[in-house]
């Protein structure tokens, strides 16, 4: 059974005459990615507030983890939570080391276990702290600064951390590699993380489920390709997207598509030469476009060897020896990310791996034309792509 971290019961924000949040009823599941999404003064950073006590409702009832946080002491509550904002929000006097201990400092470890905490918290956002633990935060990138702001909520080790627009300042290449490394702490510790972006595309990328919201209301709350494919009104089909089959590919996860998984080019890695010439001269001849057979280091994708031009002949040596990187794409990726990866690449089929790295097969532009055309199907047209 799934359990519910944050619930929320007609939670309602007033200032004056002004009803900024009508009435939200929302659950949470624990473990899961809520990202809230709508235009701008529809009441998500509110909400995300609320939850906190940074803003104290109007009416209704927020509980966490059971407990109504109404009844809770707010410092207490906040030091349960941890909070992640776009400004970052680092003290420019403290040492990156001393900004991550604060959070545990203020729980009342000791001095030793709350450096060895942060240490530990900098590691998990790529940071050593042997290598940046003394730096000022000056002397960081924006990037780096915010994975700082990510290791200093994990120090208190809360089970929900709040996200408010974290990426939102960043250039496109960072942003992209801290969602991406985000993604992969959330699988690894599976917090409940609520997450405010204004950004339809990192929504989709981030999200379990999405709530969208419009001036203070819950409009539609959903798994990405669910709004998609089922929009409950105009104002959520206009937002997401719907109607252009194109856009689904941002919304669809690679673990949502079939993925082909027989008659493919592979090989183990004690394997020869010999072996993966032959894997390649037997596999369907569209997986032979790319002129490359993938290797695999006990299930896990170790990398690829290329076998263009090589004629099914005996070879010496092991395939080891050849081995190069292979273009890969995580299931919890968007099938938009995988296009980008083939295109990037210049390849005609990327190999899908779990997060730990097993293979599970592959994905092919012509799988990509295949869920164009039973979309169009479903929409009454015809594919033209």
């Amino acid at each position: 059974m799934v359990r519910t971290a944050i619930s929320l019961r007609d939670v309602r924000k007033s200032y004056g005459d002004t009803e900024v949040v009508k009435g939200v009823d929302l659950d949470i599941a624990g473990g899961e990615i809520m990202v809230l999404i709508g235009p701008s003064g529809c009441g998500k950073t509110t909400i995300l507030r609320m939850i906190n006590r940074l803003v104290e409702p109007s009416g209704g009832t927020i509980l966490c983890e059971g407990q109504d946080t109404s009844r809770m002491d707010p410092v207490a509550l906040r030091r349960r939570i941890g909070y992640v904002i776009q400004g970052i929000g680092l003290f420019p006097h403290m040492r990156v080391l001393e900004n991550v201990s604060v959070v545990p400092r203020l729980k009342g470890i000791g001095p030793d276990e709350a450096r060895s905490i942060s240490g530990r918290a900098l590691e998990m956002v790529g940071l050593p702290p042997s290598e940046y633990g003394e730096k000022w935060p000056r002397q960081l990138s924006g990037g780096q600064q915010q994975r700082v702001g990510v290791a200093r909520a994990l120090a208190g080790d809360p089970e929900i951390i709040l996200m408010d627009e974290p990426f939102g300042a960043l250039d496109p290449i960072s942003r992209i590699g801290l969602q991406d490394e985000l993604l992969d702490l959330q699988f690894k510790l599976k917090k409940t993380v609520v997450f405010v972006t204004h950004d339809i595309s990192e929504a989709m990328k981030m999200g379990n489920r999405i709530a969208i919201m419009r001036s203070g209301e819950l409009v539609q709350v959903g798994e990405p390709l669910a709004l998609l494919s089922s929009p409950d009104d105009d104002f959520v089909s206009g937002f997401v997207g719907a109607g252009n089959p194109m856009a689904m590919f941002s919304f669809m996860k690679v673990k949502d598509v079939p993925v082909r998984t027989s008659d493919l080019p592979v090989v183990d890695i004690e394997d020869s030469m010999s072996n993966a010439v032959r894997a390649a001269h037997n596999t369907d001849l569209r997986f032979c476009r790319d002129r490359f057979v993938y290797v695999l280091d006990q299930g896990r994708l170790a990398g690829s060897v290329n076998v263009e031009g090589i004629p099914p002949v005996a070879l010496p040596g092991p395939v080891r020896e050849r081995l190069q990187p292979a273009s890969s794409v995580r299931t919890t990726r968007t099938v938009q990310e995988a296009l980008g990866t083939m295109i990037s690449s210049a390849i005609a089929n990327v190999a899908v791996v779990d997060e730990a790295g097993r293979f599970l097969g592959v994905l092919s532009f012509s799988d990509m034309y295949d869920i164009i055309q039973q979309q169009k199907e479903r929409d009454g047209t015809t594919a033209v792509v």
